[in-house]
C-alpha cells in the first residue's frame, strides 16, 4: 500500500458511463475511398488456422450477428470494390456459424470455406503489403454501484468544476495547448493531484461517484487502461470509458 500511495501521484483519470466503446487509430492516407482498402483474393487462397478454441470465435460471431440485427436490413457494408447489405452480411457469417458448429477439422473447414465464400485481404501501403493489426484490451474487474466493507474505492465521473483552458486564446504561440484548472475565487488553480482526490477525499460528498471497486490497484490501472467493464453481484456489466483526467503528469510505481 505504501508504494500504492506514490503510484501515478500526479495523474487522475475521470470515467464515464458509456453505450459503446471504440479503438479509433490514427488514420494514413493509404486509403482514399473504401474500395482502395480491401482487394478480393482471386488466386492462391490462404489457409486458416486458428490457436483459440471454437466456442470463442462462435460466441463472437453470434454477439456480432446480435449487432447487425439492430440495423437496417438494406444498410451497405463496402468489401473492397464490392458492396453487401446487412441481410447479405448476415448470411454469410450465419452460414460460417454453421460451418464452426459441424465440428469439421482444420483442413476440412479451410475447404467449405474457399467454396462458399469470397476472401479479401488488406491492401496495405502503396509500395508495401505488410498490414499492422492491432487489439484492444478491455480490462473486467468488480465492482458495486454502492460503497460496503468489500467495495469502498470510488470510481469518479468528470467534476463540473474542472476546467480546459485553450492558452491559444491568448497568445498565438500556444497554438494547440490547452492546460486543465479549476477556478478557486478569482484564482485559476491546478486542479486536484492524485493524492488530493484519493488520500484527502477532496471529491468526496459531491456525488461524483460511479461505483465502487475493492482495490485502489484495480482503479489505478483502469484510469491507464482509460476504459472497461464492472461486474456487478447481479451479473450485470457497466461500460466505462475515458471521460477527462486533472491533467498531472503521470509517474511510477516506487
Amino acid at each position: 500500500m505504501e508504494g500504492l500511495k506514490k503510484f501515478f501521484h500526479g495523474a487522475a483519470v475521470f470515467l464515464a458511463l458509456v453505450s459503446a466503446v471504440g479503438c479509433y487509430p490514427v488514420l494514413k492516407q493509404e486509403a482514399q475511398q473504401p474500395q482502395e482498402a480491401l482487394r478480393k483474393v482471386r488466386f492462391f487462397s490462404p489457409k486458416f488456422l486458428d490457436d483459440m478454441d471454437r466456442d470463442s470465435l462462435m460466441l463472437a460471431i453470434k454477439r456480432n450477428l446480435g449487432y447487425l440485427s439492430r440495423l437496417d436490413p438494406q444498410t451497405v457494408f463496402h468489401y473492397g470494390p464490392n458492396d453487401f447489405t446487412v441481410r447479405q452480411v448476415r448470411e454469410s457469417q450465419e452460414t460460417f456459424l454453421d460451418l464452426l458448429s459441424k465440428g469439421l477439422d482444420e483442413d476440412q473447414l479451410n475447404r467449405e470455406v474457399r467454396k462458399k465464400f469470397w476472401v479479401y485481404r488488406a491492401a496495405g501501403r502503396v509500395g508495401d503489403a505488410n498490414v499492422l493489426f492491432t487489439g484492444y484490451y478491455e480490462p473486467l474487474y468488480e465492482g458495486s454501484l454502492a460503497r460496503d466493507e468489500t467495495f469502498k474505492y470510488p470510481l469518479y465521473r468528470a467534476p463540473d468544476d474542472l476546467i480546459r483552458i485553450d492558452l491559444s486564446l491568448f497568445n498565438e504561440k500556444f497554438k494547440g495547448e490547452s492546460i486543465i484548472a479549476r477556478i478557486e475565487g478569482k484564482k485559476v488553480q491546478p486542479y486536484y493531484s492524485r493524492h488530493q482526490i484519493d488520500a484527502e477525499r477532496v471529491l468526496e460528498g459531491k456525488a461524483l461517484e460511479i461505483a465502487w471497486l475493492r482495490d485502489p490497484l484495480d482503479i489505478a490501472f483502469l484510469h491507464v487502461q482509460g476504459s472497461g467493464r464492472l461486474k456487478l453481484r447481479d451479473g450485470k456489466e457497466l461500460l466505462l470509458n475515458y471521460q477527462a483526467s486533472n491533467g498531472r503528469p503521470y509517474g511510477r510505481l516506487m
